[in-house]
């Protein structure tokens, strides 16, 4: 006889094994994003950069200065509304919010690529396991997968990330340039931060009972 109240019975599991639908998602968002973002850099090295005939050496700021020479030379902006957003080339050998900028590159790519690695390793892990209820999550972690993919392939490819995007307020206030991967991956994290608002919360189950056994 089962011990097992009709109330438990009636609940679904909150953790069902991934599908393969759910992996072909998986795949297809990340796949896409990264696509997407990579297109976009191209446009990017294309139309708004030319080639240096000297570059200078990779992510090495010249001595006395703070700032490293980029490897290609700006050609061209392309204004989208004025004293607001534009199109500018821009290298960033560093991460968010200018993180080892300035450090030397035998330190700089190891420690993001290994970063970057870890992190889609540790977004798969958590899209295996997540509930089957977590419907932000399920667009999130793609999104955020396919943003790290992109980014990854430039630090392998160039030894740092074109940004482009340059949003600023009147020449006075200027947002740190960014990327089509630094958009996925910004959505995909505030969808996790709506998961964690909006989403159900987990409900702590009760101990089986333990049967009682006959004197």
């Amino acid at each position: 006889m089962s011990d097992a109240t009709p109330d438990q019975d009636k609940k679904a599991p909150a953790t069902l094994p991934v599908t393969a639908r759910d992996w072909i998602f998986l795949g297809a968002v990340a796949v896409g994003s990264a696509v997407a973002d990579l297109w976009s850099k191209a446009w990017a090295l294309r139309t708004l950069s030319r080639p240096s005939l000297s570059p200078p050496p990779l992510c090495s700021p010249p001595p006395g200065l703070t700032h490293y020479l980029q490897q290609r030379n700006p050609s061209r902006e392309i204004v989208l509304l004025r004293d607001y957003l534009d199109f500018q080339y821009a290298e960033n050998c560093g991460g968010a919010w200018g993180l080892l900028h300035g450090s030397s590159e035998a330190i700089r790519r190891p420690f993001f690529l290994l970063v970057t690695l870890g992190a889609i390793v540790f977004i798969v892990h958590l899209y295996r396991t997540m509930e089957v209820t977590q419907r932000f999550m399920k667009i999130a972690l793609p999104l955020v997968l396919g943003g790290a993919i992109g980014n990854l392939v430039d630090r392998v490819r160039l030894g740092y990330v074109v940004d482009f995007i340059h949003a600023h307020w009147r020449g006075r206030f200027h947002w740190p340039t960014f990327n089509v991967a630094d958009i996925v991956i910004t959505v995909g994290i505030g969808l996790m931060v709506l998961e964690y608002i909006l989403g159900p919360k987990k409900i702590a189950r009760p101990a089986a009972a333990t049967p009682a056994t006959d004197p």
